[in-house]
């Protein structure tokens, strides 16, 4: 019921309009959140805007980039007018992903090697939040099922062990399956302890933007389709009448 907590796990509050109501509270912590969503859902702006509010509220957050640089995260940043005076380089760290570019090296790789720098980064910082920012990219390249499910329960035995929030972003077909994800195409999601969906349509030339809830392992949170849009300060959820 709306007004009504029935959290049962830690979460760690968001701060972006809207979403926490839906959420009963936040994300969960010391479990796997993945955000999927067709190109151009906002997945990335949910996670950036996730990080800005952390660091705001005096969170560190480690920031890791599969698919541009730390520049370009940076940049991407920047670009939205939610910056404010908060020291972005203090209290988010951008890193770029030490994992191999190739398929041939990838095959043999593992996330131990991330997780390990990833970890130190979270120390130094005393971060509450780690982001994988396309680490389904990282797992189309290993083309083997079962290297993809290790690395997967890999990640969440690390933040059982860690009790940070974490975000992993994977894009997702207009017909709801994931890119590339190896040879188990839905894996990441069935894994994970909390799934949001996010998706846009086109309606008489407005394009529309939708986020849903559709799994929270061990916690309530309101399911359905709620309209979201994105702005010069990021993105906001509609649920009015639900707070």
């Amino acid at each position: 019921m709306p007004g009504v907590r029935h959290t049962s796990i830690p979460r760690l509050e968001t701060g972006i309009p809207g979403f926490d109501v839906l959420s009963d509270g936040g994300l969960p912590a010391g479990r796997l959140t993945v955000v999927v969503g067709a190109a151009g859902t906002g997945k990335t702006v949910l996670a950036m805007q996730i990080a800005l509010n952390a660091a705001h509220r005096g969170q560190g957050v480690v920031y890791v980039c599969f698919e541009e640089n730390p520049q370009e995260g940076v940049a991407n940043l920047r670009s939205f007018e939610w910056q404010g005076s908060v020291g972005l380089e203090t209290r988010i760290r951008f890193v770029a992903s030490t994992l191999a570019d190739d398929a041939t090296t990838a095959s043999t790789s593992n996330l131990s090697e991330l997780l390990a720098a990833v970890e130190a980064h979270v120390k130094e910082l005393n971060a509450a939040w780690v982001i994988l920012d396309g680490l389904d990219s990282l797992l189309a390249m290993l083309m083997d099922p079962l290297a993809e499910r290790r690395e997967i329960y890999r990640l969440k035995r690390w933040l059982q062990r860690t009790r940070l929030g974490c975000i992993v972003t994977a894009k997702e077909r207009d017909d709801g399956g994931l890119y590339e994800i190896g040879q188990i195409d839905g894996l990441l999601p069935f894994a994970a302890d909390c799934v949001i969906r996010l998706r846009a349509s086109a309606q008489e030339r407005t394009l529309q933007r939708f986020i849903r809830i559709q799994k929270f392992r061990g916690g309530a949170s309101l399911g359905g389709d709620y309209p979201f849009c994105i702005g010069p300060g990021g993105l906001s959820v509609d649920c009015a009448g639900l707070s």
